[in-house]
């Protein structure tokens, strides 16, 4: 009897355990789709929305904003989130572009809820150019405002492999 009602125990757990790993198991996948507004080189807003289980409903997610010089470069990188309660979009942070005869920079700040302006800059990346390539990249950030810059990284010899980790960071 005793014998049974083990092998019942034992036999429970081992289904328990199957169902919660064939649950961890399955990946969720989801799907974001892309609407860019502007022409593709000179791309104004993209937004990026999530699709729902069944793919039948879009959700805001995700809006950039971009500004160019006269040059057609990017200036500022404007990031808003999608505030589902309020059904509108947020300030999250932006970065800025500056560009020099050999270098570029950007700067990285986040938006002050509770002063509804954006916070000193905190993170810097400078691209140090040599005839249209990426010679030298040093990436700062800053604790506080007040603080001095510190160097987190740097690099030297930038592959292209290198270069698109890089620009994915902003």
């Amino acid at each position: 009897m005793k014998k049974n009602h083990y092998k019942k125990n034992l036999l429970t757990v081992a289904f328990l355990l199957c169902l919660s790993l064939n649950s961890f198991s399955k990946e969720k996948q989801t799907l974001f789709y892309y609407s860019n507004l502007g022409a593709q080189e000179l791309m104004r807003i993209q937004t990026i929305s999530i699709a729902d289980k069944p793919g039948t409903y879009l959700t805001p997610h995700l809006k950039y904003v971009f500004t160019y010089d006269e040059y057609n470069r990017v200036v500022k990188k404007e990031a808003y989130g999608w505030n589902l309660y309020a059904g509108s979009w947020e300030c999250s942070s932006q970065l800025n572009f500056t560009y020099s005869t050999h270098t570029i920079t950007i700067e990285y700040a986040r938006w002050n809820h509770y002063r509804n302006i954006y916070d000193a800059y905190t993170e810097r990346a400078v691209y140090t150019l040599n005839n249209e390539s990426i010679d030298f990249y040093s990436y700062y950030k800053k604790e506080k405002p007040a603080d001095d810059w510190k160097t987190v990284a740097q690099l030297t010899e930038i592959s292209s492999g290198t270069i698109r980790s890089i620009v994915k960071l902003f």
